[in-house]
């Protein structure tokens, strides 16, 4: 995105000592677009990586919790777990 946002008129209180982070590649536009012109300061931010590969480690035998914490071995507690990607109910 290289043009500015519309916004409406006095959205931003404090341009005048704020500071505006805009997307990779659209600072130029913002220190030229009227209202955004106006702070203080335009950072521009870098341009994301994003995640473009995600592994998975499939143990065959491994228990986690609902928070994606890994046990040590198979629960006791009555409670749901995830055991092979799938939610299991231990009673």
């Amino acid at each position: 995105m290289t043009n500015p946002v519309s916004i409406a008129e006095g959205t931003f209180t404090n341009r005048a000592n704020a500071t505006l982070y805009v997307p990779a590649g659209s600072k130029a536009a913002y220190k030229a677009a009227d209202y955004w012109k106006d702070f203080k300061e335009i950072v521009e931010l870098p341009e994301s990586t994003g995640i473009r590969e995600a592994e998975l480690n499939k143990d065959a035998d491994s228990w986690y919790t609902l928070q994606g914490v890994k046990l040590s071995a198979k629960p006791t507690e009555r409670g749901i777990y995830i055991h092979n990607g799938r939610k299991v109910a231990v009673k």
